[in-house]
């Protein structure tokens, strides 16, 4: 587990250049419980939740450190096809 603020830099840089990782298990497995509205993914890390949540149809706002995530998820959602107004991204600093 990175430990500095440039280790987590360093891994967030490179898992911004791939597609976010396939959503936790626990996450897909209540996603049908979950309500329809508006969700906040707080520290989205490359996104791979607010990418589902978006995919169905949900507004998010998903907030990380980094704004280079926030352009890599950008991007994510325009090769996904979604709506540009289903996922709202937000740099924390």
């Amino acid at each position: 587990m990175p430990s500095s603020q440039s280790d987590w830099d360093a891994k967030h840089r490179l898992a911004a250049e791939t597609p976010p990782s396939e959503p936790a298990s626990i996450v897909r497995e209540l996603l049908p419980l979950l309500p329809a509205g508006p969700a906040l993914d707080i520290a989205c890390g490359a996104g791979r939740h607010s990418l589902l949540l978006a995919a169905r149809g949900q507004h998010v706002t998903a907030v990380w450190k980094l704004a280079r995530t926030a352009c890599a998820l950008e991007c994510a959602a325009a090769r996904a096809s979604m709506k540009s107004s289903g996922l709202c991204t937000a740099d924390s600093s």
